[in-house]
């Protein structure tokens, strides 16, 4: 099975993973087993109600479905990741052979309560190895259908449940116990699970990652690593949130599942087996949501669609529980007391699971990406099988007591608490969602995590997160400092701007709106008008200074630095009379990151050290009245990866994805993506060159969503921001980008041939 690789205009679309053969047999063998899965539940539903007449037996059924995801996840998730999935694939479908098939004997030899304790355990014996597969197949997807290709198989694995459910449930095997009944609906389940394991024989064999087996015994290994799992999994709220949301949607279903033969009895006057019926309508919202999350999922974050989709979950079970409210006063059924709104009520009813299929399709299929998307190639397995313990865990207690709950309360005040309880979720995920993405910001501009000095010296590196070069020069700096003196220095980077009130932080986002909107005539205005103008800044500097003195303030005491270093213009100032504030006697130094025009942020008298990457700069410096000997020419700091060796071309273009006998152009618009990038681009592609093209998107994530959709005239990789950049230069033989400083002196670096195709208005012009 192949690694991940790097977006491509093929990589993303239904038609694309369906293109890959082995998926497609992956996604066929999915839809057989589910069909039979479900086909199975439906089955013995029948045989529960003709044994017992009991919903206490339905849910113990349930039960007996989901206590081995508690009992064995935890080693499934360690054999997937140590055995070859293929293995595990097709051995599951066998086993679940010889189970479903042991009911063609029971059958016909048992019955009464033997038969019903039969039915329990071998439900519990075909879930267990179910437990073996779930992870399994999971796991197999991105390494089949790499990372561009997750969206779509995912949603084309949500659309084969919807489908399996239908089919099961409503079609095969409703039909199959009126015309062959009970023990002719089995055997024909036996033959679907064969099927699956003949279509997953035909998938290349995966080498796991596993590490050597130890003398201790299998199960002991499985839950020192699912602990390990944990671990993974409580460092990272990009892991756990999603999970979250999968555990939540697979605990819903079960108890819908579990209340809605008594939902068509008890609230609506119905059979039984006609509940199936009034819910139908939930697998088409769950056909659509397929159809929107392959589409236009990949254009919305991931977290979005979770905090939105989770209050509509919520609305739904509520609104469920108000129309069939009526049912609360007489305890009759709805039929039975109003005949005549029989039509309307049940077409209320459909709409409702219409409506609640759609948005919990949707939190699902985008939890199921990101939970993939977050997890290391090497965990995965593990990852899942925590994931699919948890879905069983946290199910049991609101199985165990839903019914009996709708016996007490009756179902619609079930739907109502159903309603509060994901209330709660979405609430608990909001929070979490901001914290984690404020985090990932702070993350990123801070890069690696380093202990907090102690004793040690330490030096503080102020940027603004307001276009990616001031961050890459920070990271520079730190990287090169650490190198230089080890752990004898602490060196720590601080996002200024989000250290500061609204609307501080949000100044990259504006600052990136102005340069790639209107042509860039708004941000044009801005420095003509503050950042070129000394009377001007510096009242505006009066005005900010009045809001953040104190944060200033509080963020030196709080980092208490020996040095400091400043890489963005706003804060030179504010830094420099913190400190005399304070009564430090502590070195302010600014590192310019402009190389030719400056603004008059930069020049603070007041900084003891101003080093400036070019002479025209000093020249500027000086005329502003900075005295010689604070003023030194170093150049642009850039990353020491940039002046390292690199591999030969033929090496990384293969290790990146990119054709060895096609010269490659590299485009580039900066971390943020800024420019007209996607002009540049597109013309390149349609010069009709022996070229192949990569476009790095950067941070614009809307930018490299419609680079990925578009086809294009030349082979072209499109990827977002990459760590790696001194890869992709170094395999390039041209770079094409704006006049950012950083990209500029970077590709200078590595000896490639520059082509500037536009510069941000400003600071950026006397780059050209």
């Amino acid at each position: 099975m192949a690694d991940d690789q790097p977006a491509q205009e093929q990589g993303r679309g239904f038609a694309s993973v369906l293109a890959n053969r082995h998926f497609l047999r992956l996604w066929m063998a999915q839809a057989l087993s589910q069909t039979a899965q479900n086909s199975t539940h439906f089955v013995q539903m029948v045989l529960i109600e003709r044994l017992t007449g009991s919903s206490t037996h339905m849910g113990l059924m349930i039960l007996a479905f989901s206590l081995p995801g508690v009992l064995f996840s935890a080693i499934a998730g360690v054999v997937v990741d140590r055995l070859p999935k293929k293995w595990i694939l097709v051995g599951s479908n066998l086993l679940r052979v010889f189970t479903v098939s042991s009911y063609l004997l029971f059958l016909r030899v048992l019955d009464g309560w033997w038969l019903l304790i039969v039915l329990y355990v071998v439900t519990f014996i075909t879930s267990s190895i179910g437990q073996f597969f779930s992870p399994a197949e999971a796991a197999s997807i991105p390494l089949l259908v790499g990372r561009e290709g997750l969206l779509a198989a995912n949603a084309l694995f949500n659309l084969t449940l919807t489908l399996a459910q239908v089919a099961g449930l409503m079609v095969l095997a409703p039909l199959g116990v009126k015309l062959v009944g009970e023990v002719g609906s089995f055997a024909g389940i036996a033959l679907l699970y064969l099927g699956a394991a003949i279509l997953v024989s035909g998938l290349p064999k995966d080498t796991p990652p596993g590490r050597p087996a130890s003398a201790q015994s299998a199960y002991r290994k499985a839950w020192q690593d699912l602990r390990e799992g944990w671990q993974f999994i409580a460092r990272h709220p990009g892991v756990y949130l999603p999970m979250t949301h999968l555990t939540l949607i697979a605990t819903l279903v079960m108890i819908m599942a579990m209340l809605a033969p008594g939902f068509a009895a008890r609230v609506l006057g119905m059979r039984p087996e006609d509940a199936i019926f009034i819910f139908a309508p939930a697998g088409v919202g769950m056909l659509l949501a397929t159809f929107i999350a392959g589409r236009y999922g990949h254009l919305v974050r991931r977290e979005t669609v979770a905090n939105v989709g989770l209050p509509l979950i919520a609305l739904g079970f509520a609104a469920l529980g108000w129309v069939s409210r009526g049912h609360l006063q007489e305890m009759q059924p709805l039929f039975s007391m109003y005949p005549e709104l029989a039509f309307s009520v049940t077409t209320a009813f459909m709409g409702l699971a219409l409506f609640l299929g759609l948005a919990m399709a949707l939190v699902n299929i985008v939890a199921q990406t990101a939970l993939q998307e977050r997890s290391p190639a090497e965990v995965r397995g593990r990852v899942y099988a925590v994931q699919f313990l948890m879905a069983n865990l946290v199910a049991i207690p609101p199985l165990l007591t839903a019914g009996g709950l709708a016996d007490l309360i009756g179902i619609p005040r079930v739907s109502a608490i159903l309603a509060g309880a994901v209330v709660v979720v979405w609430l608990v995920s909001v929070v979490l969602s901001q914290r984690w993405l404020r985090e990932m910001r702070q993350a990123e501009a801070a890069g690696p995590a380093q202990a907090p000095g102690g004793d040690r010296p330490k030096v503080l590196i102020l940027m603004g997160s307001a276009g990616g070069g001031h961050r890459s020069v920070a990271l520079a700096l730190q990287s090169a400092m650490r190198e230089l003196w080890g752990d004898r220095v602490a060196v720590s980077v601080v996002d200024g701007l989000a250290e500061l009130p609204f609307p501080f932080p949000r100044f990259g986002a504006i600052y990136t709106w102005m340069v790639n909107h209107l042509g860039g005539r708004l941000w044009a205005w801005v420095w003509r008008f503050l950042g070129t103008h000394r009377g001007r800044g510096n009242f505006l500097f009066w005005v900010a200074w009045a809001f953040v003195r104190r944060r200033w303030a509080r963020l030196l005491e709080r980092e208490r630095p020996d040095v400091v270093v400043v890489d963005y213009p706003l804060f030179v100032e504010a830094t420099a009379r913190a400190v005399r504030d304070l009564g430090w006697n502590v070195p302010v130094v600014t590192v310019v990151t402009d190389l030719v025009t400056l603004t008059p942020f930069w020049l603070s008298p007041r900084v003891d050290l101003c080093l400036v990457p070019t002479e025209a700069a000093r020249e500027q410096a000086l005329a502003a009245g900075l005295p010689p000997e604070k003023v030194k020419v170093v150049g642009l700091p850039i990353s020491l990866k940039f002046a390292r060796p690199q591999p030969a071309k033929p090496w990384l273009r293969k290790e990146l994805g990119l054709r060895g006998d096609l010269p490659t152009v590299l485009v580039v618009g900066g971390g943020e993506g800024m420019g007209n990038l996607e002009e540049v681009a597109r013309a390149i592609a349609r010069a009709d060159l022996p070229i192949q093209l990569v476009v790095i998107a950067g941070r614009n994530w809307r930018l490299r969503e419609r680079l990925a959709a578009r086809r294009w005239e030349v082979p072209t990789v499109v990827c977002g921001f990459v760590t790696d950049m001194h890869r992709w230069m170094a395999a390039a033989d041209v770079v094409v980008t704006k006049a950012g400083p950083s990209t500029i002196a970077e590709a200078l670096a590595l000896g490639k041939p520059v082509l500037l195709y536009g510069a941000v208005p400003g600071q950026e012009e006397g780059n050209i």
